[in-house]
Formats: structure tokens, sequence, C-alpha cells
């Protein structure tokens, strides 16, 4: 089944597992069949934005772009409070 342009894959920000299944479809097909590419299994995981801010801020935004050192710093912030909170071990 090929798509026609005009068709959307998907609307909206918000993503599931389904929509997920249907973009990688599409996009497995295209490379397969139109590219002539190897398709390798792709692992999927849903988090949060906090969750992918903090991935990136540790480890993985170079310190010398501005822009990024705002997610670093709010992932430090967020920690301390979380611990001045009672989540830390001193309590």
């Amino acid at each position: 089944m090929r798509l026609e342009a005009a068709t959307p894959l998907f609307s909206g920000p918000n993503w599931d597992y389904t929509g997920l299944r249907r973009v990688y479809d599409a996009v497995e097909r295209i490379a397969l069949d139109e590219l002539g590419l190897d398709v390798y299994p792709v692992q999927v995981e849903v988090i949060t934005s906090e969750q992918m801010l903090d991935a990136y801020a540790s480890v993985g935004l170079p310190l010398m772009y501005r822009h990024w050192s705002f997610g670093k710093r709010f992932a430090g912030m967020d920690c301390v409070i979380r611990l001045e909170e009672g989540g830390g071990a001193h309590n």
C-alpha cells in the first residue's frame, strides 16, 4: 500500500505506540521499497519531557551551547528541589 503525500501520518503533538508504529511502518516501506536501504529493529520508549531533558542535560549536550545550558541548569535545580522536599538520603 502506497500512501499519498497529502495523507498525514500523524497530527498534533501527542504520540502513542499505535501512531509511532504507523509512522515507522511507512518509513520502513519507503526505505526498503523506494530507497533500497537496509532496515534494522528500533526500540522506542515513551518518556516524559523531564526525563528527556534530564537525559540530554546530564550526558548528551555540549557545554559550549548557551541555550542548552538552561536545560542543564533546570535539571540541576530540579534535583536539588526534590532532595530538599524530602527525597534525599539525609531524611
